[in-house]
Order: structure tokens, then sequence, then C-alpha cells
């Protein structure tokens, strides 16, 4: 096996943890649990200190998740625009696992 450097491994797993849902049909099963968990569990075997991740405030199944485990927001974020510009986004709070 060859060994991967921290730059390649934070790429992956931010890559992973940047993209997944869970279809409409398939929520309230545990799979966003079990993949988060996952995510957390090799990132610790990676001696990683700390997840961070953004999710959109409209999301709170997603934030409940991830607050059950341990994510604590840090920060708020917004998307700026143009005075007058039509809203571009969901404000999404910052949240971070460890340290």
């Amino acid at each position: 096996m060859v060994e991967k450097t921290w730059e390649q491994s934070f790429q992956e797993l931010s890559h992973i943890s940047s993209t997944p849902h869970t279809r409409v049909g398939s929520r309230s099963r545990g799979y966003g649990r079990s993949v988060v968990r996952s995510l957390i569990e090799e990132a610790s075997r990676r001696n990683l200190e700390e997840i961070w991740l953004q999710v959109a405030e409209s999301n709170s199944v997603a934030l409940g998740l991830y607050g059950s485990l341990g994510f604590e927001t840090i920060s708020g974020y917004h998307y700026r625009q143009a005075p007058g510009a039509e809203p571009t986004g969901d404000p999404s709070p910052l949240l971070r696992l460890g340290s």
C-alpha cells in the first residue's frame, strides 16, 4: 500500500464530505449517520484533529445529525451580493468536530 500525503488525504475526505446527500426515499434509516461516522473514524485513523463542514441553515435534519455526533456551530456564513440583487444562497453555518 502506498502512503498518502496529508494533502491527498484531505482532498479525498473533503471531496467525499462535500458532496453526499440522502435520497428522499432513503431518509431516516441511518445511512447518513453511518457515512458520517465512517468519515469521523477515517479522520481519526489519519490523526486529523478536527473535521469542519458547512451545511445549509435550512437543512435542519443534517444540522441535527451533525449536532448529535458532536459537531458544534462555530461561525455563520452568508453569501454576499450586490444591493438589490436576488438572494443567491441559503446561509450556511460552519461546524467543527474536535479541538
